[in-house]
């Protein structure tokens, strides 16, 4: 996928998350990251990197056991990268993106040690949540496993092979909290 339309997904999620003014934390990490070139760009790059190593880990032992099961519940489907959805521009990411706005400001609108957290925990949760509309039929409790499966799968691929990015950085508080959700691989770790 060109980096240009990765690039382009990044700032439409920037765009979006700034229009949340009403939570002063979540635009101010996607003010820092629009002023932030560099920080914006690795976040993008190690995400779409996470989501190709999703596509391809075929070993579902011990750390990467929610990948196994992820690739379960969407039936083995490549996973699109944030470009690659932008582009199709379908009707179930605009529900998503409208859902995600409203639903989780409410906890990613707070201090965080890095300042990515607030946009890349909205990102990250609104993928798995756009995975689980797309997949997940009309069955609500479908929707919800698949959205927290994936959620617990980047996060366990993101930890084991991304350990020192950006992105870990603003992940690894909230995957300290529940750590108990992770393959004890992961979870000694944290």
């Amino acid at each position: 996928m060109s980096q240009n339309l990765e690039r382009r997904a990044g700032q439409l999620a920037l765009y979006e998350a700034r229009s949340l003014k009403q939570y002063p934390n979540i635009v101010e990490s996607a003010r820092w990251l629009a002023r932030n070139h560099q920080e914006s760009l690795q976040r993008e790059q190690t995400f779409t990197y996470i989501i190709e190593t999703i596509n391809i880990t075929q070993n579902y032992a011990g750390a990467f056991r929610d990948v196994g099961k992820l690739k379960i519940l969407i039936e083995n489907e490549q996973l699109p990268t944030l470009g690659q959805i932008i582009k199709q521009g379908n009707e179930t990411l605009c529900q998503t993106v409208q859902e995600a706005k409203q639903k989780y400001p409410e906890w990613a609108d707070k201090k965080f040690r890095a300042k990515g957290t607030p946009v890349w925990s909205m990102i990250i949760e609104g993928y798995g949540m756009y995975l689980g509309k797309k997949y997940g039929e009309e069955n609500e409790d479908k929707r919800q496993e698949i959205n927290r499966t994936f959620v617990l799968a980047f996060e366990a691929v993101a930890f084991t092979n991304y350990r020192d990015s950006a992105l870990v950085s603003d992940v690894i508080d909230w995957m300290r909290e529940e750590k108990n959700d992770f393959p004890s691989d992961i979870a000694t770790q944290l």
